[in-house]
């Protein structure tokens, strides 16, 4: 069934705001959009679990699957917030069917404008610069999601995910400038090569717990021109950003199945839910957080390479 997500923005009436970009400020923002609400915007719903002063978790209302939030350093401090999901969280240190463990960073007076759109089920989360799409490709932004699939197939039962990055597995930001590592999050996909693709972990669809990787395959196919002249885009397409088994075409699953032909190692495990790749790039003198209207409206996510950004957001109506 549909779903009506909810936009949630740093300048919000009431809206929690990065300050020195803590582990405690970050996490402030996360649990005001998920778990208490702010000012007169609800919360999407979701379930605190973990409550530690270093740590916390928190679990949907679709696959009851949980996402971990932890201090890079084990300090309250600026050098970033390690994400991974779990199937189940018995306590901090004790996770079961876990994710990589990724991160996300956020500098003071930088990339401090904050986005979070989502659902009970699902959400993604942005810290970006506020300025036009064409700032400087190297400065760092954030973006990550968190959640279920969409399109996934009936009883999939490892259908949650929390992906910081495609292009690599577990990460650290510690030493991150607000100049490097801009590959680091979710938006790299408007840019990477297939080649650069590590995937994400997700786990065989019966609850087992063997693992396979799966990588986006729609946005590496697209070139990265020509860039629009004008706010105004006649003609474009919607590309769902399905994820592929990255060895769907020769692997076999732990009974020794084809990839193609298994039901517990599926070839395509989902969608991201609500996100697009657009064959037409979109103007880079747009001001973040722009949105663009392709019959619903569209989220335009941050470029981060210098070339204009094809990915776009459903911020009206996203697929169960």
């Amino acid at each position: 069934m549909p779903q009506t997500p909810t936009v949630y923005r740093w300048d919000d009436p009431g809206a929690p705001q990065a300050g020195n970009c803590t582990y405690s400020e970050l996490v402030n923002i996360l649990d005001k959009c998920l778990v208490t609400g702010y000012g007169t915007k609800l919360p999407l719903g979701w379930i605190k679990e973990l409550n530690e002063p270093l740590a916390c978790s928190y679990k949907n209302l679709g696959s009851g699957h949980s996402v971990v939030f932890s201090s890079t350093t084990g300090l309250d401090d600026d050098t970033g917030v390690r994400v991974q999901s779990a199937r189940n969280v018995i306590g901090v240190d004790n996770l079961e069917n876990t994710g990589w463990k990724q991160a996300f960073k956020v500098f003071k007076d930088k990339n401090i404008a904050w986005v979070v759109v989502g659902t009970d089920k699902a959400f993604y989360c942005f810290f970006c610069d506020v300025g036009s799409y064409d700032m400087p490709g190297t400065n760092h932004q954030s973006g990550f999601f968190v959640g279920d699939l969409a399109n996934a197939n009936t009883g999939d039962s490892a259908k949650f995910v929390a992906i910081c990055s495609f292009i690599s597995e577990n990460t650290s930001l510690e030493s991150t400038s607000a100049a490097a590592s801009y590959g680091t999050n979710i938006m790299f996909l408007n840019y990477a090569q297939q080649s650069e693709l590590d995937g994400t972990k997700i786990y065989d669809a019966d609850g087992g717990t063997d693992f396979s990787l799966y990588v986006p395959h729609e946005l590496p196919f697209r070139a990265a021109m020509p860039i629009p002249t004008t706010n105004i885009i006649p003609s474009n397409t919607l590309s769902k950003v399905h994820l592929f088994h990255k060895d769907y075409s020769s692997a076999i699953d732990r009974n020794g199945t084809p990839i193609i032909e298994s039901a517990i190692t599926p070839a395509v495990r989902g969608s991201l839910p609500g996100l697009n790749s657009t064959l037409v790039g979109h103007p880079e003198n747009m001001i973040w957080p722009a949105t663009v209207n392709y019959g619903d409206n569209y989220l335009l996510l941050k470029a981060v390479s210098n070339i204009p950004n094809r990915l776009v957001l459903n911020i009206e109506v996203w697929d169960d």
